[in-house]
């Protein structure tokens, strides 16, 4: 069948398509192909470059009855399809356990890379408790029958900061060791922030000072230094506070806390966000009241 020839010698319909990569021509091409002796026409270099390339499916040779391969590809697929942090081994255990086949990692591998599933970095969204579902899908289906757009409501929300650095990789020379080691606090300082979107732009953000409670006057407090005067400009006093937090923090009590104001407008959040309301509301919906990550 070869010929004579090694098998991973390169092949004369390989030139051929390296040819016509480089914008040579039929003829061209047949001249090219005459210099050692190979006598063809531009018909059958036509038929080599508009031949279909079909790769061939990956079969491992470590697995012993081969009429299970087919299953074996199928576990491998609904494991990543069920968990998609699964582990090599944990699916090479499955296998184990459900075929009594013992193979490697890396055959594992190999069938997830042919089966399409790609490696990316893990996104942590917010998880709904399944008592709050109900109440949530109930709610999304009746702003959607109101036509709600929510252009009178401020979202608010806190969020605590990580003030150091936490870059996961570096940059550095080959050898050059002492650079990638960074110097990091044993307990790093972490910070409290409040802010807000609306249809209208973006609140002022407000930083606690550490070991500040998140209590009703502390609530109180940021709607009074930071909320109060925004939405008097912006709102003419017609917004309607819309938070994560439970109807406690809308109590009269109010303490004095003189948070730090940060003047930064989130203009870009807000405009990329208000138009998008009612359409994830209906993945809401459409979920049941489940999660829904972008």
């Amino acid at each position: 069948q070869w010929q004579g020839r090694r098998p991973l010698e390169k092949h004369w319909k390989d030139c051929i398509i390296g040819w016509h990569d480089d914008d040579k021509s039929y003829r061209e091409i047949v001249e090219l192909l005459a210099q050692p002796n190979i006598h063809t026409s531009r018909s059958t270099v036509a038929r080599v470059l508009k031949k279909k390339f079909i790769p061939r499916e990956y079969r491992p040779t470590s697995i012993k009855d081969m009429d299970l391969y087919a299953s074996i590809r199928d576990t491998v697929i609904r494991c990543y399809l069920d968990d998609s942090q699964s582990t090599l081994q944990s699916v090479a255990a499955t296998i184990k356990l459900e075929f009594n086949e013992e193979i490697s990692v890396d055959v594992v591998r190999r069938i997830r890379e042919e089966s399409g599933f790609q490696c990316y970095n893990t996104r942590y969204g917010h998880s709904v408790r399944i008592v709050n579902r109900p109440l949530r899908l109930a709610f999304c289906r009746e702003q959607i029958e109101k036509d709600n757009m929510f252009t009178a409501h401020v979202f608010t929300d806190e969020c605590c900061v990580q003030l150091s650095a936490n870059n996961r990789f570096v940059f550095c020379l080959r050898g050059d060791v002492q650079r990638r080691v960074k110097s990091v606090h044993k307990n790093p300082v972490k910070v409290m922030i409040w802010g807000g979107i609306s249809w209208r732009g973006a609140t002022p953000l407000v930083m606690f000072d550490t070991g500040s409670k998140i209590n009703n006057g502390m609530y109180q407090a940021v709607l009074e230094t930071a909320y109060k005067k925004w939405a008097r400009f912006d709102y003419i006093g017609i917004s309607r506070v819309n938070s994560g937090k439970s109807s406690e923090n809308m109590s009269t009590s109010f303490k004095t806390t003189p948070p730090l104001i940060l003047q930064q407008e989130l203009w870009s959040t807000s405009r990329n966000n208000r138009s998008r309301v009612q359409p994830q509301m209906r993945k809401v919906i459409e979920n049941e009241g489940a999660p829904v990550h972008d």
